[in-house]
């Protein structure tokens, strides 16, 4: 064989100059897991090489084939960063990134470069259990030569992973979608197109819904607008009274509910880090469009608490007729600091009789706000966590640019994939009812002073560390996972791996199963892929024994 081959599992980051370590030879799933895992080629061939792949055995039709294309980070270190990290320096470097679908007979080898191909299986619900031979061939284009071949034994387990009962949100930015493909927000073709993003959000298990009821006031210059994103049109008649045409966003729920969501957060209803001042809000006034609130309206002025005392009751109407009101969250402001504390209580307190009970949830560390009834359920800093985990509180985590300390989860281009997917695990061990990530598919740099394309510009103008703003790829109205986005799904099907462990084998017992691997808080786990593969491998075991008929417990 001229191609050297061998497969490794979805945690390994194949860089093009380093040999990938942990080979494996045979790997498990349930019937109903979303399995990801990899063939490493390396080629010595001086020569340029395209090839065709040919997938063979009876599982190979539950398996989708894509080539893991590079990207470059630009901004991939901080100075007090800790060093689980693959580049320790600051370096400009290319890591492994995007998923290429069309890759048959385009996949191509450097010579003296490692290189993988992505496997993903899924949809298997219906196979017989047991253990299934998957071989991948290399093949010269004109499929007259056979350059490489590996096989692996994938074996279905007759079990079920249970529903996921976390809230998971990665907010769509629907402005970028707009600016990219330079469409219309909420025409049909712009509708299209955010098919694509939902469908592939949810299938990796995002299952909660950021609604734009209004501009989204997040991450925008102080005075400058983004894109107008608005689902409810607003007509303002002859006595200064507002007419509400709720037609988009009911067509925005039903899609979202078709393509697989089960949970709607509404858009911020004030501005970002405080609460100040209200979101850009357009409405028709004698057949002109002009904007009634922005920067310049106070949140909490009598203008916009009569606009929001006619809209809130007709939207609460509205949610409960869409049969979503017990699935519903509302939010005020996105991270408040402290010194924003007052304000935000006066703004829970102005629309509190128009909500009927719909709980405001939002991005926030400071004990206080939960403490006093500012907040019903607080996302939480990742860093921030422990006061909120003893004191019983109902609450999220969520991770973004500033988590680059103290080895917490993060899905920055420079981290182990370890890192990213440790957070499934650490979702149920630390007793999390959902995360959130702020940033599916913002193309835009810092505070959106400008647009970016995400295929070259990964830092967002050099303020976020590459990989934080975006993890899927825009690409002729389709939409390119990543692979942190995949490994990130991999994090959800453990979490889900855990339930299902707990509805066997008791909630005590994975307790101190945890706990004697070293997993504890957001910060402690093992920080090796050989280790953290023996867990996924005891946790097969412990279901397969159960499937089996053998229900004692174990010692651990």
């Amino acid at each position: 064989m001229k191609i050297e081959t061998f497969f490794v599992s979805s945690l390994n980051k194949v860089m093009p100059s380093v040999i990938p370590l942990d080979k494996i030879c045979k790997i498990s799933m349930l019937k109903n897991e979303r399995l990801n895992f990899q063939l490493v080629t390396f080629s010595a061939m001086k020569r340029r090489g395209l090839l065709k792949i040919k997938l063979l055995g009876e599982i190979a039709g539950f398996v989708e084939c894509r080539s893991v294309e590079l990207n470059t980070g630009y901004y991939n270190t901080r100075p007090d960063s800790d060093d689980y990290v693959i580049y320790k320096d600051n370096r400009v470097g290319l890591f492994p990134e995007i998923l290429e679908p069309d890759c048959n007979g385009n996949f191509t080898l450097l010579s003296g470069q490692y290189k993988s191909l992505w496997f993903t299986i899924s949809d298997t619900q219906n196979l017989k259990a047991g253990i299934y031979d998957f071989t991948v061939e290399l093949w010269n284009t004109d499929e007259t030569e056979i350059l490489g071949e590996c096989s692996i034994g994938i074996e279905v387990v007759d079990a079920l992973l249970p529903k996921n009962d976390l809230l998971i949100t990665n907010w769509m930015h629907y402005d970028c979608i707009a600016d990219y493909y330079g469409v219309k927000p909420f025409t049909e073709k712009f509708n299209s197109l955010l098919w694509e993003y939902e469908k592939t959000a949810v299938k990796h298990g995002v299952n909660t819904i950021y609604v734009p009821l209004f501009t989204p006031p997040l991450d925008t210059k102080i005075g400058a607008e983004r894109t107008t994103i608005q689902l409810v049109d607003i007509l303002v008649n002859a006595e200064n009274n507002y007419i509400f045409d709720f037609s988009k966003l009911e067509r925005f729920i039903e899609d979202a509910e078709l393509a697989g969501y089960e949970y709607f957060e509404f858009s911020h209803l004030a501005t970002q880090w405080g609460a100040k001042h209200c979101p850009k809000i357009m409405a028709t006034i004698e057949g002109k469009e002009e904007k009634i609130f922005g920067w310049d309206s106070d949140a909490l002025g009598e203008e916009y608490h009569n606009f929001l005392s006619q809209f809130l009751p007709l939207f609460i109407r509205l949610i409960k007729d869409k049969g979503i009101f017990s699935k519903s969250y509302l939010h005020i402001s996105d991270e408040p600091s402290r010194d924003d504390l007052s304000g935000y209580l006066a703004f829970r307190k102005s629309i509190q009789p128009y909500i009927q009970g719909v709980p405001i949830i939002d991005a926030l560390s400071d004990y206080e706000f939960y403490e006093r009834g500012a907040v019903d359920i607080p996302v939480v800093n990742i860093y921030y966590t422990r006061k909120f985990i003893e004191n019983n509180v109902s609450y999220f985590v969520y991770n973004f640019c500033a988590n680059h300390k103290n080895y917490v989860s993060n899905r920055f281009f420079n981290m182990p994939s370890l890192r990213n997917r440790i957070l499934g695990t650490q979702l149920y061990a630390n007793h999390a009812k959902g995360y959130l990530h702020w940033g599916f598919n913002f193309y835009n740099s810092y505070q959106s002073k400008e647009r970016l394309e995400p295929f070259f510009k990964t830092d967002a103008g050099g303020l976020f560390q590459s990989g934080d703003s975006f993890i899927v790829y825009p690409e002729n109205g389709k939409v390119l996972d990543s692979l942190r986005l995949e490994v990130f799904s991999d994090a959800i099907t453990d979490y889900r791996k855990w339930l299902l462990l707990e509805q066997l084998k008791g909630k005590e017992y994975v307790k101190e199963f945890l706990a004697q691997k070293g997993i504890d808080g957001y910060s402690n786990y093992p920080r090796s892929n050989s280790e953290f593969l023996k867990i996924q491998e005891e946790i097969i075991c412990q279901i397969k024994k159960i499937q089996n008929g053998n229900h004692e417990k174990e010692d651990l």
